[in-house]
């Protein structure tokens, strides 16, 4: 089994000059496999990582998220 650690920065929506929460939903894939299908609501500016037990897996992952609209968002995947 792997562990597949999911990186998330810039989770920050703007209310005029105030920061607020936002949402982001996020799929990552390997191959046409899903491997992870989750969501995160908050308000962070530094790295928030959540870790996932994934099979033995190996190849590229693919990373899609659903605010593209967020242009400080960045969602990263890693395999360990």
């Amino acid at each position: 089994m792997k562990q597949l650690t999911v990186t998330i920065k810039g989770l920050v929506q703007y209310d005029g000059d105030a920061a607020v929460e936002a949402a982001v939903n996020f799929t990552i894939y390997n191959g046409d496999t899903v491997l992870v299908s989750d969501g995160i609501i908050g308000k962070s500016l530094s790295p928030y990582s959540r870790r996932y037990v994934v099979g033995d897996i190996d190849g590229d992952i693919r990373v899609v998220h659903d605010r593209p609209d967020l242009h400080g968002l960045e969602v990263s995947a890693a395999l360990s």
